[in-house]
């Protein structure tokens, strides 16, 4: 019973479960969305989203991760008074929004019309305007929670926030499908700011009985600011790379294809094909959330051997997870296409990319546990390269038509690997337990040999696919025997 009352892992129990469950939500989410705008709509959607999410960065100024760690400290030593930080965040975050639409209002039609070459763009990049004004004060409150261990408040805001969205898409644009395209992308875009509204009255509803005050301390503004100032810089990088990705593409090919079909190949891509292949990412990056505390507690004490033996534990069963997905994305891609999206866009994609993704299951640990280990600067620098050489790519390989975001997106992954293994390895001798790698390969091909073999009798898909994880997960429990042993015996 003790360990129960523990706050740490009740908060880390809410942590991860509300992870997973907003994991899901969003998939959801994204599906429905999906559906709803189809090809047409989501090529518009899925060109305004790097902007949204550019100017949200600005807005936000990292407020959530800022004011959990002020007043986290706070709390500990009374340096500052958490309820002056909340003000202080207030204000803010009111001139960056002031700030952010002023640059948006500037700057959103040359976006839309010299940079996306699509005029449809202009209104539904208007509507993201409330979010400017209302995300950051959402973060700010989450922030200030997570600073004084209520975790599960933060983790029900999100929720709250996730399920209003769908709501409101599902109400919005159903109400008034009828008023066009751009309409409907324009109603997502609100019910995204619907579901932040919802989330910001439940925050500002149970912030009352949590208010903490210490006399006699002043600054707060100027620390928030100064704390918040770094990690928004940090974050603008990899948003300003996603922001130039489908402007660099569109306009490098712009001259040797037509504008519609670039668009369009662009949204097939990342919309279907590769929203479709990494759709059970969330589980080991939950696998990666939940690893954290313990990993980063066994490098403190320097044990690196346990340290490696870990980490090749969480790849063990997150590759474990990443073969399967593979082997059902590529023999049943077409099914789940239909299933998922109504569509079968994206399909043809899928075949010649989905191995290059089994990599994804193996880099998440690697990340994780650089994060893990506080090498946060690191880290950025490393994405910053990968993010950095993905656009070099495009730049390279656009002579090769609409495949090139294709190459760059593979190379990308490859070196991002590559890269964080070399660090590892570097930084506490890490070495890749290929043993593991072999019992699990001899699942994955002894289930892909077995998925031949029933397809020759049966014919319906669903009973072949539940059929496959049930062999799966027979020899997955088997397999789990070999990890675990060999994670006791590498850690001694």
């Amino acid at each position: 019973m003790k360990n129960i009352k523990n706050p740490l892992l009740i908060n880390t129990f809410y942590l991860i479960s509300t992870t997973f469950i907003i994991r899901i939500l969003g998939f959801l989410n994204r599906i429905m969305v999906t559906r709803i705008l189809q090809l047409e709509g989501m090529t518009l959607y899925v060109l305004i989203t790097p902007t949204i999410f550019l100017f949200l960065t600005i807005s936000t100024i990292s407020i959530n991760m800022s004011m959990t760690k002020l007043v986290s400290e706070s709390v500990a030593t009374t340096k500052y008074s958490p309820l002056k930080l909340l003000k202080a965040g207030h204000k803010l975050l009111f001139k960056f929004s002031i700030i952010t639409i002023i640059l948006f209002l500037i700057s959103y039609k040359f976006i839309s019309i010299n940079l996306l070459k699509d005029h449809n763009l202009i209104y539904p990049l208007l509507c993201s305007i409330p979010l400017y004004i209302v995300t950051g004060h959402t973060d700010l409150y989450k922030g200030y929670f997570n600073g004084i261990k209520e975790i599960k408040t933060s983790c029900v805001a999100v929720i709250i926030e996730q399920i209003a969205r769908i709501f409101s898409t599902i109400i919005l644009v159903y109400s008034f499908y009828k008023c066009g395209i751009v309409v409907s992308v324009c109603l997502c875009v609100l019910s995204d700011t619907v579901g932040e509204i919802i989330s910001l009255l439940y925050l500002k509803i149970k912030i009352k009985n949590h208010l903490i005050s210490f006399e006699n301390t002043q600054n707060e503004e100027q620390v928030l600011f100064k704390m918040a100032l770094p990690s928004t810089l940090n974050h603008l990088l990899s948003k300003i790379t996603l922001f130039l990705e489908p402007i660099i593409y569109t306009n490098l090919l712009i001259n040797i294809l037509p504008t519609e079909q670039i668009k369009n190949f662009y949204t097939i891509f990342t919309a279907y094909t590769l929203s479709l292949i990494t759709m059970s990412l969330f589980i080991p990056q939950s696998l990666c959330s939940s690893s954290m505390p313990e990993l980063t507690e066994i490098f403190v004490k320097k044990k690196y051997k346990q340290t490696t033996a870990y980490i090749n534990k969480i790849i063990a069963y997150s590759l474990y997870l990443g073969l399967f997905i593979t082997i059902i994305v590529n023999n049943y891609g077409g099914f789940l296409m239909k299933v998922f999206y109504q569509s079968e866009y994206g399909v043809d994609l899928i075949n010649p990319i989905v191995w290059f993704f089994i990599l994804c299951y193996i880099e998440l640990p690697f990340a994780n546990a650089i994060n893990a280990f506080g090498k946060t600067k690191e880290n950025f620098i490393i994405c910053s390269i990968v993010y950095c050489l993905k656009l070099v790519f495009i730049f390279v390989f656009y002579k090769k038509g609409l495949y090139t975001i294709i190459y760059a997106e593979c190379l990308t992954l490859i070196i991002h690997t590559i890269i964080n293994y070399l660090f590892l390895s570097k930084l506490i001798n890490y070495k890749l337990n290929l043993s593991n790698i072999f019992y699990i390969g001899l699942v994955f091909i002894t289930c892909f040999l077995f998925d031949i073999i029933i397809n020759t009798f049966i014919n319906i898909q669903v009973i072949n696919i539940l059929l496959l994880t049930v062999v799966y997960l027979l020899l997955g429990s088997l397999l789990k025997n070999v990890i675990e042993g060999k994670y006791k015996s590498s850690s001694i």
